[in-house]
């Protein structure tokens, strides 16, 4: 009595709110063996009252699928409803074996239960907008899936119309926002609990002000816009999520966020705006970005190289063997400079830097190769402002070495042509990693430091300690090329390996991956690759290409598209080695490539070499996911037979009438691809189902025209 009495409570309480009303959807009512109010219930179910397995009250429906044909599976009856009105719909659904899939049709087919949830209840929700006065359909059709042995049973318990939820109790807690690069700041969050749990979040954000954000209104659903051109962006997020990524923002720019949690959808959307809306704020950082790389990739004088001469072209500087350090990425590449003359200056440009306040990372390689002692010095690199590539007059950061009289080597730099030296005594024919940091001031003198490393590759300022020599004096307020320079007092020496970049991680640390393999496993393959270095290393996608697969029906062996398959995190800076493995544990049959997209944090990202694998072994039956989904007009379905049989491919379209035969006929063990082509179908939902002797699976795709 206590559930009756309840329903006809609801059921008033949905009539005054102008409501439809669902006969018999708690499954109490039976006359005959039939269950009243449900008008259709067709030739391949049967559906009977059971009383030990109900959701509520004492009955659910016991609903028996005996056959494979998803058309003729309906259970459903007609309701009432009003123009302008939402309904949700919410019904649950209990599995048996897992072979089979409940979905609602509201007007229409929406939403599946989980097969894969078995011995429980489950719920299923859509929520409807009535679109005009009168009556439409509700109610259920089964899908049979893989292993359906053509006969199961689900039990299905009240089906009904509900009030929609509450406004969350609570909003989320520990909202934290963190600037990522120069294009992303990172939002992550704990999700709000209560009585009341919300369905999702909604985040807002200015680049004005937490008080230019305006709450959101009951009501009325704000659709995700994450452009901040115009200072404001919206995105939701489902419950359960608790972070979230917000790319494409613009470098060095303050970002305001509010989260808001929210129940319902559509017109019953209730956003929480009372109480204290947890808010969050981050400045994107300054691009950062690699203006030179030069390892000498080439044999000869650097003027046919693309350095330019300025000064003294008697004496050219050429190349010799490059130089060695460990852990530097432009280690042991191509060649090097060999300054040993007394006369020639060269230079190569960059993209002109000449903002206050920006900062310009120089490293390189040196090596003194100089055989007399007591050498006076002078400086053999500087950067500055040239006129034109020939005209070449305004220095600074220039980087002095002298030798003693006691065979020491000394280093120092200055802005102008008096040197400020340091006080270690280096040596000569040793290779040593030079780190010069340069700082703009537009106002006034500019400071500039130099580190000289005997051993490793700092990841930061921090880590490389004290400099050597700093200094701050006259120095340029536009730097666009950097030049080397011989003359009589400066020792003979090599550089290599230069790198110019506006942030420490992008000059001494880039991203260097050493190796990548592909080995087979029993079953799978396992990926392994290595990195000596990492800057702003966001991660690794890894991506999988089945290539020059058989096919069938005339279309010709292709490649299949890349396909994103999982994500590995990176290191973020790192100037050690770093090991990466990843399992691949799906089938592989005929040739399989796989290659690394290294994603550095501000979005930018570059691909690995090809590696592949051949294997011949076919472990079971599979029906694929067809690509591209969604298609328009053609898309590709895939499947593997292990060994030669009957096949036969169907679609249907999602009332389950039959649209077209791809196959029906032997096929050998492989892998297939067959080519459906939607030309003549509208846009729409479409199924596709793979029948064995042995083996059964249904697919879906969608058609976007």
């Amino acid at each position: 009595m206590r559930k009756l009495y309840l329903v006809l409570i609801f059921l008033l309480v949905l009539t005054e709110i102008g409501l439809g009303q669902i006969a018999n959807g708690d499954f109490e009512s039976w006359t005959s063996g039939a269950p009243d109010g449900w008008t259709t219930i067709d030739d391949s179910i049967v559906v009977t009252e059971e009383n030990s397995i109900y959701h509520n009250g004492s009955a659910s429906a016991s609903i028996e699928v005996i056959a494979i044909n998803q058309a003729y599976t309906d259970l459903r009856q007609s309701i009432s409803v009003v123009n302008g009105n939402t309904y949700i719909f919410s019904a649950f659904v209990y599995h048996t074996e897992g072979n089979l899939e409940a979905r609602f049709y509201i007007d229409g087919f929406h939403n599946y239960s989980d097969h894969s949830i078995i011995g429980s209840w489950q719920e299923i929700r859509y929520e409807y907008l009535a679109t005009s006065t009168g009556t439409i359909e509700i109610g259920l059709r089964f899908y049979d899936q893989e292993n359906f042995d053509g006969s199961e049973v689900v039990y299905v318990d009240d089906f009904a119309i509900i009030p929609p939820d509450q406004e969350p109790t609570n909003h989320s807690t520990n909202f934290i926002s963190s600037a990522i690069s120069s294009s992303q700041i990172d939002l992550i969050w704990t999700d709000a609990v209560g009585t009341q749990l919300p369905i999702g979040y909604l985040i807002k954000s200015s680049t004005i002000s937490y008080s230019s954000i305006s709450a959101p209104v009951d009501g009325i659903v704000e659709l995700d816009d994450t452009d901040m051109s115009d200072n404001y962006g919206v995105i939701n997020i489902s419950y359960g999520s608790e972070s979230y990524n917000w790319t494409g923002l613009t470098e060095s720019t303050e970002y305001y966020y509010k989260i808001y949690p929210y129940t319902n959808s559509g017109a019953n959307i209730d956003y929480k705006t009372d109480g204290t809306v947890p808010e969050a704020y981050a400045i994107t950082t300054a691009f950062t970005s690699l203006l030179l790389e030069e390892n000498f990739n080439f044999a000869g004088n650097l003027t046919d190289n693309e350095w330019t001469n300025h000064s003294g072209p008697n004496e050219p500087i050429s190349t010799t063997t490059d130089l060695i350090y460990t852990d530097y990425a432009n280690s042991n590449i191509g060649n090097a400079a060999n300054i040993v003359g007394t006369s020639e200056d060269v230079n190569r440009g960059f993209a002109e830097q000449n903002t206050n306040g920006s900062l310009i990372y120089l490293s390189f390689l040196v090596n003194v190769t100089e055989a007399t002692s007591s050498v006076s010095g002078g400086y053999f690199l500087n950067l500055g402002n040239r006129a034109t590539p020939t005209t070449f007059l305004q220095f600074c950061a220039r980087v002095f070495v002298k030798v003693d009289v006691s065979d020491n080597v000394i280093f120092g730099i200055s802005n102008t042509d008096s040197a400020s030296y340091g006080t270690t005594n280096f040596s000569k024919n040793t290779t040593y990693l030079a780190i010069v940091k340069y700082t703009i001031n537009t106002t006034g003198d500019d400071n500039v430091k130099l580190w000289i490393k005997s051993a490793g590759v700092p990841a930061d300022e921090l880590t490389a300690g004290t400099p050597e020599v700093e200094v701050t004096n006259n120095g340029q307020d536009i730097i666009d090329a950097i030049a080397l320079r011989q003359a009589a007092n400066i020792p003979d020496v090599v550089v290599d390996g230069i790198r110019i970049a506006t942030a420490w991680n992008n000059a001494p640390v880039p991203v260097e991956l050493t190796s990548f393999t592909a080995t087979a496993l029993t079953k799978g393959v396992i990926l392994n690759w290595s990195t000596a270095t990492e800057v702003n290393n966001y991660g690794f996608e890894i991506e999988k290409q089945n290539s020059d697969l058989p096919v069938v029906e005339g279309v010709g062996s292709q490649k299949s598209e890349w396909k994103k398959i999982d994500f590995v995190e990176g290191h973020g800076n790192s100037n050690s080695p770093k090991h990466y493995s990843f399992v691949d544990d799906s089938q592989v049959f005929g040739e399989v490539g796989y290659r690394l997209k290294q994603i550095d944090i501000d979005g930018t990202f570059e691909y690995s070499d090809v590696v592949t694998i051949t294997s011949n072994k076919l472990a079971k039956y599979e029906l694929h996911q067809n690509h591209p989904n969604p298609f328009n007009p053609s898309t590709v379905v895939s499947f593997t037979l292990p060994k030669a049989t009957p096949v036969k491919i169907t679609v249907y379209n999602s009332i389950g009438q039959k649209v077209i035969e791809l196959l029906n006929k032997e096929m050998e063990s492989g892998y297939h691809n067959m080519i459906f082509n939607g030309s003549d179908l509208s846009t729409g939902l479409y199924i596709y189902r793979l029948e064995t002797p042995n083996y059964s699976k249904m697919m879906k795709m969608l058609l976007l025209k």
